[in-house]
């Protein structure tokens, strides 16, 4: 049996700051501070941080980490509870040899909130390009 989990994009972008690809689950605002603290860190002004119920609602941030040119996204295709866990369908788009984008570092991410799950949480990719 598998039930969809809607979510809403908190934050979306391609500089995150983060260097290495990492998919993560925020549990409390001081763990969500600290991920815009990266984000912000080269940006003036910031991105504001939302509040977030944490006892009703959990965080997930996934980012591709550093990549040497443009084109590429990170996106949430669904959020499906399956069995015994929650599985987060990570897609997004990367460029095709040829492709024509911008020649700078980025580090595209993306930050979602769903409903609080009492079951483990496991990321999974499928990337459309």
């Amino acid at each position: 049996m598998t039930d969809s989990i809607d979510f809403t994009i908190i934050e979306q972008g391609s500089h995150s700051n983060f260097t290495n690809k990492q998919e993560r689950l925020l549990t409390d605002q001081s763990a969500l501070q600290r991920v815009y603290d990266t984000i912000n860190s080269t940006r003036k002004p910031g991105l504001p941080v939302p509040e977030i119920d944490f006892s009703k609602q959990q965080v997930a941030f996934i980012t591709a980490g550093e990549l040497s040119s443009g084109g590429y996204s990170v996106a949430i295709d669904s959020i499906v509870r399956e069995e015994e866990q929650v599985v987060l369908y990570i897609g997004g788009e990367s460029p095709e040899s040829g492709d024509y984008v911008t020649t700078v570092l980025t580090s595209p991410f993306i930050l979602v909130k769903f409903e609080k799950q009492s079951v483990p949480v496991v990321f999974k990719y499928s990337f459309n390009k």
